[in-house]
């Protein structure tokens, strides 16, 4: 069950520096429309698509593949000043929801992560990984040509003449 945290503008939602933002799920377009109607109905409306989007959250999975994604840009949120924001817990998750009805017409579900040395080092980890694995390979030189050696032995003595 979500408990709020609170529900107002995002300078007033002050976060500890090093908090590691992993995205859940994202909903736009006509899809997102009965989610924005519901979080029209105030807190508990918000609450409620909090909760639900918040079964698209695997955990582990989700945090390691958002740094797969994202790199070391998980340590920035995704959500801009025009946002609005709601920030509550579900399942022991602290989360904030994101949307915007008016021109980017989305609903967003961010797991909040507190600061972690050990997490920062996974992610790192994750990260340079993921860069080894994308980096540019040299093409290989092609092998030189096999000559057999009865061709060899005609072509010199062809060539002496």
């Amino acid at each position: 069950m979500t408990q709020p945290l609170n529900d107002r503008p995002v300078d007033d939602l002050a976060l500890p520096q090093g908090t590691r933002y992993v995205d859940v799920v994202t909903v736009q377009g006509d899809e997102a429309y009965p989610l924005l109607d519901q979080i029209g109905q105030g807190w508990q409306g918000r609450a409620d698509v909090l909760n639900y989007l918040a079964e698209w959250d695997y955990g582990d999975e989700t945090t390691q593949a958002q740094t797969i994604l994202r790199g070391d840009k998980i340590t920035e949120p995704g959500w801009g000043s025009s946002d609005h924001l709601y920030r509550g817990r579900c399942d022991g998750d602290d989360y904030m929801l994101s949307w915007d009805a008016n021109r980017s017409l989305y609903v967003s579900l961010t797991r909040l992560e507190p600061p972690s040395p050990a997490a920062d080092q996974a992610a790192a980890s994750i990260a340079a990984q993921q860069t080894a694995h994308n980096a540019p390979v040299a093409a290989p030189q092609p092998a030189p040509p096999v000559i057999p050696a009865a061709l060899t032995a005609a072509q010199t003595a062809g060539l002496g003449r």
